[in-house]
C-alpha cells in the first residue's frame, strides 16, 4: 500500500518557493553603531538594498524612518542604478534612531537602522549696533547696517546675517561677517517707520534676531539760491577779461541746518577744467596759460554737499579784451576800463541811444540824450599794488557818488594814502578838464566828490542820512576817509585856505579852481531839506572819483 501511494505521486508532487527577504544596509554615516549627530544639523543618510531574487531586484522600493513614527521622512522610491538610497534628514532633539526600509513586489521587507546621540546646540547670539532708534534718517540717504554675531559651535564666519523690515521686506545688503564677528553694510530705506530686524543664522539652522524701531524721513538737501560770477568786491559780471581775479559767489541753505560743504569747478568753451584749487571761490585769470580765448565764456560750477546729497549749479561770463587799468578816453564808444558805462544808455552797443528821452546829464536837462555815463580812468603803480582812479560823469550828491562807486565794482569814493596819490588824483582832474569835453563841447567837472568825510549829524544840520559815524567837532584832524583805513592819508597843505576846519561842513570835494589851484573843498554831502541849508547844499552836487586798488 505503501509503495502505491509513492508511485502514484512520482512526478506530481509540487514544492512552493520560499520569497527571499530584501535586505538593506546604512553605509552613509560611516558607523555600524551609530553615532553623536548635532541638533539643528542636515545629515545625509545612505543605504545600499539588494536582494536574492534576481528579478526582485529590479523592483525594490526602499523609504527612511524616524523612530517609530508612521511618517516617512522620504517615502518608498526605487533605488539608483548602484541600488543605493539615500534621505537628508534634519537632526533634532529627542530622535533616537534613523531606519531604512526596503520591499520587494511580495511584500518582503528588510531593515537596517542607524541609532542616534542627539547633542543638542545652542543657538547663535546677535546685537543690533545700527541703525538706532535715536538716529535720523532721510530716504535716499545710505543708512549703516552694523551688528555683532556670535556662536558656540561655529567661527564667526561661518554665521549668516540678513537684515529685513516690516515696511521694505527683504533687504538687499552686501555684507559679511569678520573673524571679531562685526556685520557691517549700508543701504537705503524708503520714508515711513520702519521695523528694522537683524537675523543671525548658523550651520546648524538654528537663529537669533534683534530689531529696532526708526523713522525714515523725507529725502532732504541743499538748496542753492544762486550761483553768479562776481568781481572780487562782489559785483556780478557779464564779462571778465584776462588778469582778472574773479569770483564764484554763491549762496546755499539746508532745510534742516545741516553743514555743508562747498567746491568749485571751473571750465572753458571747451568744456576743459582749469580749475587751480576746487576749495577756493576766486580764479586769476590767465589766458594764455588756460586756453582762454576774448569772446569765449568761462563757467564756474558749484558744488554743495551735506555729506550725504549734492546739488549743482553754474554761471558764465564772455571773456573781453579789456583792462580796468587801461586809459579810459570819454565818449569814443570804447569801453576799455571793462566798466560798462559806454553802454549804459546803448545795450546793443549800436552807438545810438537806446531811449532818446534819457538824459544822463542832470545838470541840464535840456542837453541832448547821450550814451551813458562816461568816465576818464587811469592807473598807478604803488608799493601797495595796483590803483585805479575813475573820474564819471554822473553828477550826484556825495552819499549817492559812494553807492554810484561801490555799485560799479569800486571799492568806494576815492581816498588816498599818500601824497603821490593826491597829486595823481589832481593830474587826473586837470586832464579831466583841459583835455576832454561833454559831447556838446562844454568843459567837463571842475571839482570831484572824494570820500573825505566828518560824520552827517552835527549841529546846525540834524541828518544828512549819509550812514556814518559823527564827528563833531571843529578842526581839519576830525576828517576822516570812509574806508577808515590806517593808511589812508591826510595832509592840512592839501586844503583850501579856510576849509577844513568849519563844523557845519560834513564831506570834501577835490576842486580845480579857474586859477589852477587843486585842494580840498568842505561843504554839506547831501542834500539837506531844512532852511538855510537846503539851497547850498542843493546846489553843490559833484562828479564821482571812485578808487579800485589790486
Amino acid at each position: 500500500m505503501l509503495f502505491f501511494l509513492i508511485a502514484c505521486n512520482d512526478g506530481t508532487l509540487t514544492t512552493k518557493n520560499v520569497n527571499a527577504t530584501p535586505e538593506a544596509t546604512i553605509i552613509l554615516p560611516d558607523s555600524n553603531d551609530g553615532g553623536d549627530m548635532e541638533d539643528g544639523t542636515t545629515v545625509l543618510f545612505r543605504a545600499v538594498v539588494s536582494d536574492a531574487d534576481p528579478n526582485d531586484q529590479l523592483s525594490l522600493e526602499a523609504r527612511w524612518r524616524i523612530d517609530s513614527n508612521a511618517d516617512a521622512a522620504c517615502d518608498f522610491a526605487a533605488p539608483d542604478e548602484n541600488g543605493e538610497t539615500s534621505c537628508e534628514i534634519a537632526i533634532e532633539v529627542g530622535m533616537e534612531k534613523i531606519i531604512v526600509e526596503v520591499r520587494d513586489p511580495q511584500n518582503g521587507v528588510g531593515s537596517d537602522e542607524y541609532l542616534l546621540n542627539v547633542i543638542e546646540t545652542e543657538p547663535p547670539e546677535i546685537e543690533l549696533l545700527s541703525p538706532t532708534i535715536e538716529g535720523l534718517y532721510k530716504e535716499g540717504f545710505t543708512i549703516s547696517f552694523d551688528a555683532i554675531v556670535s556662536d558656540t559651535e561655529d567661527e564667526p564666519e561661518e554665521l549668516l546675517v540678513t537684515w529685513e523690515t516690516d515696511l521694505g521686506g527683504l533687504l538687499e545688503l552686501e555684507g559679511a561677517v569678520s573673524s571679531f564677528g562685526l556685520y557691517e553694510s549700508e543701504g537705503m530705506l524708503l520714508e515711513g517707520s520702519h521695523l528694522v530686524t537683524a537675523t543671525v543664522t548658523d550651520t546648524n539652522g538654528k537663529s537669533a534676531s534683534d530689531s529696532v524701531e526708526i523713522v525714515v524721513g523725507p529725502a532732504v538737501q541743499p538748496l542753492i539760491e544762486y550761483v553768479d560770477v562776481q568781481s572780487t568786491s562782489g559785483i556780478s559780471l557779464d564779462e571778465a577779461y584776462n588778469g582778472q581775479s574773479i569770483l564764484c559767489g554763491a549762496s546755499a541753505s539746508h532745510p534742516e541746518d545741516a553743514p555743508l560743504t562747498w567746491a568749485y569747478a571751473w571750465n572753458n568753451d571747451a568744456g576743459t577744467d582749469i580749475t587751480v584749487d576746487s576749495t577756493s571761490d576766486t580764479l586769476l585769470l590767465d589766458f594764455s596759460l588756460q586756453g582762454l580765448a576774448v569772446g569765449e565764456s568761462i563757467t564756474c560750477t558749484v558744488t554743495v554737499s551735506d555729506g550725504q546729497a549734492s546739488v549743482s549749479e553754474s554761471d558764465s561770463v564772455i571773456l573781453v579784451d579789456c583792462s580796468p587799468f587801461a586809459t579810459e578816453i570819454p565818449y569814443d564808444g570804447i569801453d576799455s576800463n571793462c566798466d560798462g558805462f559806454e553802454y549804459l544808455n546803448d545795450a546793443d552797443r549800436d552807438g545810438q541811444p537806446d531811449d532818446p528821452n534819457i538824459n544822463f546829464d542832470i545838470d541840464d536837462p535840456t542837453a541832448p540824450a547821450r550814451l551813458g555815463v562816461e568816465c576818464l580812468g587811469e592807473a598807478m603803480a604803488t608799493n601797495n599794488g595796483m590803483v585805479y582812479l575813475l573820474l564819471c560823469d554822473d553828477d550826484q550828491y556825495w552819499k549817492e557818488s559812494h553807492d554810484f562807486c561801490v555799485d560799479n565794482g569800486y571799492d568806494s569814493l576815492a581816498t588816498f594814502q599818500s601824497d603821490a596819490e593826491f597829486q595823481f588824483a589832481s593830474s587826473l582832474l586837470t586832464s579831466s578838464r583841459n583835455d576832454y569835453q561833454h559831447p556838446d563841447g562844454s568843459n567837463r567837472e571842475g571839482s570831484i566828490w572824494t570820500g573825505f568825510t566828518r560824520g552827517p549829524d552835527c549841529d546846525p544840520v540834524s541828518s544828512t542820512n549819509m550812514s556814518y559815524n559823527s564827528v563833531c567837532s571843529s578842526g581839519i584832524s576830525n576828517y576822516y576817509w570812509i574806508d577808515n583805513s590806517d593808511t589812508s592819508w591826510l595832509n592840512t597843505s592839501h586844503w583850501i585856505a579856510g576849509e577844513g576846519s568849519n563844523a557845519v561842513e560834513h564831506c570834501a570835494m577835490l576842486l580845480l579852481q579857474n586859477t589852477g589851484q587843486i585842494g580840498l573843498y568842505d561843504l554839506y554831502c547831501d542834500y539837506v531839506d531844512s532852511s538855510p541849508h537846503d539851497a547850498w547844499s542843493i546846489t553843490h552836487s559833484r562828479p564821482s572819483m571812485c578808487v579800485k586798488r589790486q
